[in-house]
């Protein structure tokens, strides 16, 4: 799981346009529902958040694919 967050932080470090996106969105949220504990069903209502999570896990799990593990004798 850190390896998804760490991948999500640099990439929207990389691009300001789509870390503004995702900051809006949570300050938006968070603002109109300030008593709303976030769960995952909470986050599940933030789609560019719940889009974010999810392209963070096929990055890693594309990067975990690439590792070829061999035997050793």
């Amino acid at each position: 799981m850190s390896n998804c967050l760490q991948t999500i932080i640099i990439n929207m470090a990389l691009d300001s346009k789509k870390l503004h996106n995702l900051q809006n969105e949570i300050k938006t949220f968070l603002i109109e529902n300030p008593e709303t504990e976030v769960t995952w069903k909470e986050i599940e209502k933030l789609p560019y958040l719940d889009a974010c999570l999810k392209e963070g896990l096929r990055y890693v799990l594309l990067e975990a694919g690439r590792h070829y593990h061999y035997a050793v004798r």
